[in-house]
């Protein structure tokens, strides 16, 4: 039987993939040009490691890719946030607010090249899954070629949703650290 604290990155991979599923739904939804599928998959690298945030971006595109809400090739956009993550948590993350800025937007701008790229050169630039084909399309009526409109589209959504991102986790980091280090007691058993 695997301990409690062993079983607690995988736990909270679930929770998160599932939190991250429910909040990409929500902008699909609404029409929002913003994606909200990296906020548990941040917090997961930040709190337990690359692995447990690998395996949350994994979970979190798999369940995107059956409800028809993101493309699973862009699981490499969430694998570059973790990648980002775990780079930055010892030295950049231990501060204040400034460094999770950063990370939102090395995360923004590695997932608007990255991101970017894939939708050219896998989809012609035209996802027909997700609101930023709208903005894609602006950008067209306006002149654009293809790959420009791509590109900015990209950065801007990506940008905008990292930082986003960042800030939600940068406000959850105690009441999760606390959870982590601390967890309620309601459920075990006192004798």
């Amino acid at each position: 039987m695997m301990s409690r604290s062993a079983a607690l990155p995988w736990l909270a991979v679930g929770l998160a993939s599932v939190g991250n599923l429910v909040l990409a739904t929500v902008v699909s939804l609404l029409g929002i040009p913003l994606y909200f599928d990296s906020i548990g998959t941040m917090a997961v690298a930040l709190h337990f490691g690359f692995a447990p945030g690998i395996a949350t971006a994994l979970v979190t595109h798999v369940l995107l890719a059956a409800t028809g809400r993101v493309l699973f090739p862009f699981v490499c956009c969430s694998i570059l946030t973790v990648l980002i993550v775990t780079l930055m948590k010892r030295r950049f993350l231990s501060g204040g607010y400034v460094g999770y800025l950063w990370m939102g937007v090395l995360a923004g701008i590695a997932n608007g090249l990255g991101g970017s790229v894939l939708a050219y050169y896998l989809f012609s630039g035209v996802t027909e899954v997700h609101a930023i084909d709208r903005l894609v399309m602006g950008f067209l009526i306006t002149g654009q070629e293809m790959l420009t409109a791509v590109f900015w589209a990209g950065m801007v959504t990506n940008l905008m949703d990292k930082l986003l991102s960042a800030l939600v986790v940068f406000l959850m980091r105690t009441p999760v650290t606390r959870l982590i280090d601390h967890p309620a007691s309601s459920g075990e058993l006192v004798e």
